[in-house]
């Protein structure tokens, strides 16, 4: 009761740790809308300018032929004011003011193209850091499909899934994708290593419905071993101390037999206070992994290839989650680019703007 009453806090600490992972999760998301807003509208402006500047350079174009020809115009009457010195001078001084107004309209739209290309470089700018951030989002996922990939790897080892002549037989009952219990339990945090103190082995067993539809099929399994793990109901505690089978969390797997008489305690010290009421065939294990009988004690050696299972299990499951947000953030990136890359094309200057003087 009193360890029940410790967890009870830790259950409602993981609960509000879970709600603020939500809130967290939902600000991102709010945060991943307003960009995906703001490279929508970049690129809808960048679009904008660059067909402003096509149309800037061909009535820029337009107005130097414009020019040419009245260039060529005022020459020749210029020429002919020999001969007609009035009727020239009149014309001449017509078409040198046409010519002073059509270059300051040709002035005005250099500017107007010098601001088109300013913001085009801009939107370049933006476009080179939005391609690192897609470029840093690959990296990501590359790095997360690496860790994934080893961590799946030691799990594999540790689940005993490398075992040739045991996974054949396992293949040929048709268990090939059965979960391993090590890859099915659920522990209230800080007691993973409690349980697979007490389960050892056990933790490579393959779940099965029914332990008699495999009877006939055991002896073909020879030299290989094999566990298989049926569910069973939760057997109660006893006595001041919760069951260790109380911390597994699975509504379908409770290990009320491969855990009956195994008892849960905080501390080395409670569990050696509390041996004198353990009956045969009953200890205690402590959080961290001390298991004490009526008159043994027993300390396994450090983490090996099996320790660690259901720990390496949930943080599997927590690797799988990243690896598909960063892929999701990677797609959306992509098709952003692919949006924008077949949007129209940037503006090439063409036109050659000298600002030549009026010879009127």
């Amino acid at each position: 009761k009193a360890l029940t009453g410790q967890l009870v806090p830790q259950g409602q600490a993981a609960e509000a740790a879970d709600k603020e992972s939500a809130a967290v999760l939902a600000s991102l998301e709010e945060a991943h809308r307003r960009w995906q807003a703001s490279w929508e509208e970049f690129a809808a402006r960048a679009a904008n300018n660059d067909r402003e500047a096509e149309v800037q350079a061909s009535r820029i174009e337009h107005l130097e032929q414009i020019l040419q020809r009245l260039r060529g115009r005022h020459d020749q009457l210029a020429a002919d004011a020999e001969d007609g010195p009035a009727l020239a001078t009149h014309e001449v001084d017509s078409l040198a003011e046409e010519i002073t107004q059509i270059e300051d309209r040709r002035h005005n739209l250099d500017a107007e193209i010098d601001r088109c290309l300013g913001d085009l470089a801009a939107a370049r700018e933006d476009v080179l850091m939005r391609e690192r951030v897609l470029e840093e989002a690959r990296g990501e996922v590359q790095g997360l499909r690496h860790e994934l990939a080893s961590l799946q790897a030691v799990q594999q080892a540790a689940l005993g899934r490398d075992e040739r002549d045991a996974e054949d037989w396992i293949e040929a009952q048709g268990l090939g994708s059965a979960q391993r219990l090590g890859e099915a339990l659920a522990v209230v945090p800080g007691w993973e290593r409690a349980v697979e103190t007490v389960l050892g082995n056990y933790l490579k067993g393959i779940r099965v419905r029914d332990l008699s539809d495999y009877q006939q099929a055991l002896g073909s399994v020879g030299d290989a071993g094999v566990t298989l793990v049926e569910a069973s109901v939760e057997m109660s505690a006893t006595g001041q101390l919760p069951s260790l089978a109380s911390l597994i969390r699975s509504d379908d797997l409770q290990l009320g037999s491969l855990l009956h008489g195994v008892f849960a305690a905080e501390s080395v010290a409670v569990a050696v206070a509390g041996r004198s009421e353990l009956g045969p065939g009953e200890s205690i294990i402590t959080r961290d992994g001390v298991w004490v009988g009526m008159d043994w004690l027993r300390v396994l050696p450090g983490r090996d290839d099996e320790s660690g299972i259901i720990e390496r299990t949930q943080a599997l499951e927590t690797l799988n989650l990243r690896v598909e947000e960063a892929e999701r953030t990677l797609a959306e990136l992509q098709g952003h680019r692919l949006r924008a890359a077949i949007g129209p094309k940037p503006w090439k200057p063409g036109v050659k703007r000298s600002k030549r003087k009026s010879t009127a």
